[in-house]
């Protein structure tokens, strides 16, 4: 599912939320990073050109492949 298959209403209110929390982090001037795990995908300039990485097709945020927890092999 992506932002276009919202109602309209439900597509402004999560641009809405995506451009509060961009303008927050520009404002703030710190030169921190947020990541947000979500599959909204505007299209738009400044969204788009936020974007680091797609996890998507078989790429993962956490591989599959990483040792689980308590594995100490």
């Amino acid at each position: 599912m992506t932002v276009n298959d919202l109602k309209e209403d439900d597509r402004s209110a999560v641009k809405r939320m995506f451009q509060y929390v961009f303008e927050a982090v520009e404002a703030a001037s710190l030169g921190f990073q947020v990541i947000l795990t979500e599959h909204a995908d505007i299209d738009e300039e400044w969204y788009q050109s936020a974007v680091v990485e797609r996890w998507r097709s078989g790429l993962k945020l956490v591989p599959a492949d990483w040792p689980s927890l308590g594995n100490t092999q």
